[in-house]
């Protein structure tokens, strides 16, 4: 190659915009700082072992191996939030229909604004989700269970998990709509911004809710999802003392 056309090739390359990271790794960076802040807060017994699955994640990503760091900050996150107390928040609606939504304390919440931006809140912040347009009907925004928390099912023990969000201002009822994997989507009518799922098989469950009022409906809120797993039995097997 000439050394015009090296040039040439050089300046398109440094021309070109740097592309958007892929999205294991955004995936895998959220991940870390989800743990990394559940840490902070966290006095539970686990940390240490939390602390070093954290440092294997930060290695893994560093390595460009994105969906196995993703996987070592899930279980970190998991081994503090499973020790620390529920969400607790207050929800207050004004008049002109915003909402403010204030962390009281245990794991953060995520609250998804009407333009879909989402913030996590955590140690005591609040934060004020506007009025949609007039005459729209605003989306709910899902507030617990918190996005990827893994329930463990004791062997016989029956699922009982409670969805809540944002109650919506003019909203009559709202209607969840649910599937565990890649089952067949139900539905579920809640008359207050909160609604208790029946019994449901382990696997991983994504949810959404819409808000209806009189005369029409909100878009649905973003996706969450949530895991049941049931715990591992461990058998102790002695000897008989038969000879």
């Amino acid at each position: 190659m000439s050394f015009l056309a090296a040039f040439l090739a050089a300046l398109l390359c440094a021309a070109d915009p740097q592309p958007a990271p892929p999205q294991d790794q955004t995936s895998a960076q959220t991940a870390i700082e989800s743990a990394r802040s559940a840490l902070a807060r966290s006095e539970a017994g686990s940390k240490g072992d939390a602390e070093k699955r954290l440092a294997e994640a930060q290695e893994l990503y560093r390595a460009a191996r994105w969906a196995a760091a993703k996987e070592k900050a899930d279980q970190a996150w998991q081994l503090v939030a499973s020790e620390t107390e529920a969400s607790k928040f207050s929800v207050q609606v004004s008049d002109g229909g915003t909402t403010e939504v204030t962390h009281k304390g245990g794991h953060p919440v995520s609250v998804e604004s009407t333009r879909g931006d989402t913030r996590i809140l955590s140690n005591g912040e609040k934060v004020v989700v506007e009025a949609p347009v007039k005459g729209a009907l605003a989306a709910p925004s899902p507030l617990s269970p918190p996005e990827q928390f893994k329930f463990k099912l004791k062997p016989g023990e029956k699922s009982a998990v409670t969805l809540t969000w944002t109650p919506v201002a003019g909203a009559k009822e709202y209607v969840v709509e649910y599937r565990v994997d890649n089952g067949k989507s139900a539905t579920l009518k809640a008359a207050r911004a909160e609604a208790k799922l029946p019994p449901l098989p382990k696997g991983r469950v994504q949810w959404a809710v819409r808000s209806v009022g009189e005369s029409a409906s909100s878009e649905k809120s973003a996706e969450r999802w949530f895991e049941l797993q049931p715990e591992t039995m461990t058998l102790e097997v002695t000897g008989s003392g038969w000879k």
